[in-house]
């Protein structure tokens, strides 16, 4: 018998296999509690930054749109040339950015059947919208401008520069 216990059958490591379960408790209890905390706030650390990105991504379609409109207005009063297909070229990129989806309800993308049967695909609509942007502004003659933003190296300073010298070339 051992001393200092009461049962006779019991072993003497079975007092200690509740210290050794000991990390493991601790560590689902504190699983449980983080993780819908965690959930939570990823959810709403997720929004803000998706709605940022959206604010960026239109920003630069709104760009395209302006200036596909700008540049529609300039060549109705230019002479004929490659007016045609500049026109065209820019009716495109209105189409593309009409086309370009303008709502995101996320309480649909919760279910993943959904969001993977999804027709959508932003990148390469961005990317055709780029592309179309590119080819409008080397038929129109004026250098592209992918920074849409003002930051502090003054690029909408250069791109009011650009428009300028597009008054002047026609």
């Amino acid at each position: 018998m051992v001393a200092g216990s009461n049962n006779a059958a019991e072993p003497a490591h079975a007092s200690f296999d509740g210290l050794l379960e000991l990390e493991q408790t601790f560590y689902q209890a504190g699983f449980d509690g983080g993780f819908p905390h965690g959930e939570l706030h990823g959810l709403f650390e997720g929004r803000e930054l998706g709605r940022e990105k959206s604010w960026e991504l239109w920003e630069e379609i709104g760009y395209y749109e302006g200036t596909a409109k700008l540049w529609q207005a300039i060549l109705q009063n230019a002479t004929p040339g490659n007016v045609s297909r500049s026109q065209q070229s820019l009716q495109a990129i209105r189409a593309l950015v009409s086309a370009f989806p303008a709502s995101n309800d996320s309480s649909t993308l919760r279910d993943e059947s959904i969001a993977q049967s999804s027709d959508v695909d932003i990148n390469a609509q961005l990317g055709a919208l780029r592309s179309k942007y590119r080819t409008s502004c080397a038929l129109v003659g004026m250098r592209p401008r992918m920074a849409v933003s003002a930051g502090s190296d003054g690029s909408a300073q250069k791109g009011e520069d650009n428009l300028r010298s597009l008054g002047s070339t026609m």
